[in-house]
Parts: C-alpha cells; structure tokens; sequence
C-alpha cells in the first residue's frame, strides 16, 4: 500500500512537470522566427516586485536569452541572464512579464527577450562603448540569430536625479539620444519604449519631465505613463502589481 502510495505522487509529479514543461514551451525552441525585444535599465527594469510561485514556472510562447546564448523556456526573475545583474537574490517580478504576455496573445508568435538589466545605474554607465552596451548590443546580436528585432524597451532614469547626478541631470536628453542613435546603428532602426519615474519617488519632479523630453528627441521613441502603478514601502520600485501595469502599458505602446 504505501509502495503505491509512492507511486502515485511520484507519477502525478512526473505528469504536472511534463505538461507545465510541454505546454510552456511550445515544444521546444525553435530555429527561427521569434520576435526578439531588447530589455534595458536599472532596477524597474530588471524587476524588484514580489514573486509568487506561478512566477517560476515556464510561460507559455515566452523564452530568454541565457547566458551562453541559448533560448530557453522563460521564467521569472526575466533578469537571471543578465551578465550585469546585481545579485540573484535581488532580482524580482519585472514589467517585462506582463510585456511579453501581452505581445505573444496579441500575436500569437514566440517572443524571445533579451533582459541585461542593472540596478543603480546611472545613463553614462550605458554609453556606447561601456561595458553595460556592448553587453547588450552583443546579446541582443546573439538572440537576433533567431528572429527579428522588435524594439528596445529602456527604464531607467532614478540615478540621475540623485545627488551625485543632479547636477548634470539637464544633459539626460541629449546623453539618450546620442545612446538612441548608436543602439539603432548596431541593431536596427527598431522602436523604443521608455518609461517614466514612479510617482512616489522623491525626485520624480526632477526626472520625469528630462524624460519626457528624451522621449520627444528621439524618432520613434515613446514614452509611457507609470501614473497609478503600484510601488513598494522604499517608495523607489514598483511592486509587482505595478510592475505588471506598467508592462502592459510597454506593449500598448507598440500597437
């Protein structure tokens, strides 16, 4: 009896395991033919919102970019890959989540994300030529092996308007339109989407209205309100709630 006992978890173990893996990930990657998203940033990018358990099982029509350039079935934290990340203990539930549902039901194609995300960076640690770039650019060049580029979605902004950055905080336009234009130049003239400062953080008066107006100097570029998106108790993140909103908001930019 308790041999059959055994039998029966174990086999019912097995099945859920086989189905949740079959079902993510559309049997097995594919060749060709994902649509590939450049996702970069600090710490709203790479993702600090609670996880719960859904969030470590594969997602259906959904892949990452590992590390070793290989596309496997996607689950959260969407940041592990990145070969900047802060510690893997950090990592949380990211915008890209809900992004890249959302973009996958609305095309019904595999969607293949590129996430190289680091908190606390500041836009002159992702110049062109930095180490934070050409990460991305070379990762990105990785996964478009596979399908084509769609658009780069960039969040970041935060480091900027603390103290140590505050004073050159005007100069953010043109610093992101000049990172625009060399990202367009080594990937393609894809779309970008960026995001605005949640509303509870104490230099959103300073650094939304810069991002606006990095938004308007670049072509093609939008930018996405984070009005009414949840954030956490250290009034800097957003909380998973936002988080998923604020991903939702990155795909209807794209329509």
């Amino acid at each position: 009896m308790i041999g059959m006992r055994r039998l029966t978890i174990f086999s019912f173990a097995f099945l859920l395991l086989f189905q949740s893996g079959v079902t993510a990930a559309d049997k097995g990657p594919l060749k060709k033919g994902y649509d590939v998203y450049l996702l970069i940033g600090q710490s709203n990018m790479a993702g600090r919102g609670e996880m719960l358990e859904e969030d470590f099982l594969p997602m259906e029509g959904i892949y990452l970019l590992d590390t070793t350039g290989k596309i496997v079935p996607a689950t959260s934290p969407i940041n592990k890959y990145s070969t900047i990340r802060k510690d893997l203990s950090l990592q949380g539930y990211s915008l890209g989540v809900s992004f890249a549902q959302a973009m996958h039901e609305r095309n019904g194609r595999p969607v293949l994300l590129v996430v190289n995300a680091r908190g606390g960076t500041a836009i002159n640690s992702w110049e062109e030529g930095s180490l934070y770039y050409n990460e991305a650019v070379r990762r990105a060049r990785q996964a478009m092996r596979y399908g084509k580029l769609k658009a780069i979605l960039w969040h970041q902004g935060e480091s900027d308007a603390n103290e140590a950055n505050e004073a050159t905080l005007p100069l953010y336009p043109s610093k992101f339109k000049r990172l625009a234009k060399a990202l367009r130049r080594d990937l393609g003239n894809v779309r970008i989407i960026m995001g605005e400062a949640n509303y509870s953080y104490a230099k959103v008066g300073l650094i939304n209205p810069e991002l606006h107006r990095a938004a308007k100097k670049v072509r093609r570029c939008t930018i996405v309100s984070a009005e009414g998106c949840e954030i956490k108790p250290d009034h800097l993140h957003f909380s998973r709630e936002g988080s998923r909103i604020l991903g939702l908001r990155y795909a209807e930019a794209l329509r």
